[in-house]
């Protein structure tokens, strides 16, 4: 999916009995059907800096285990 910078996405939950929020692999929270997530462009870039090479996929396992566990 590619959006424009400048767009601000809404996301709320569905009808559903639970839905649950996870931010990063690390925060999980309820997500309430009152509840309504914004993301938008932040004011300031930030820069990354890599100190060794990670694998995208064994990143992505590693924070998967994560959110089973809490």
């Amino acid at each position: 999916m590619v959006i424009d910078a400048n767009n601000v996405i809404e996301i709320s939950p569905v009808q559903c009995e639970e839905a649950v929020v996870s931010l990063d692999g690390q925060i999980k929270m309820d997500f309430e059907p009152s509840y309504m997530i914004q993301v938008v462009k932040a004011e300031r870039k930030l820069k990354f800096v890599q100190l060794h090479p990670t694998p995208f996929f064994g990143t992505l396992e590693q924070r998967l285990r994560r959110i089973e566990e809490l």
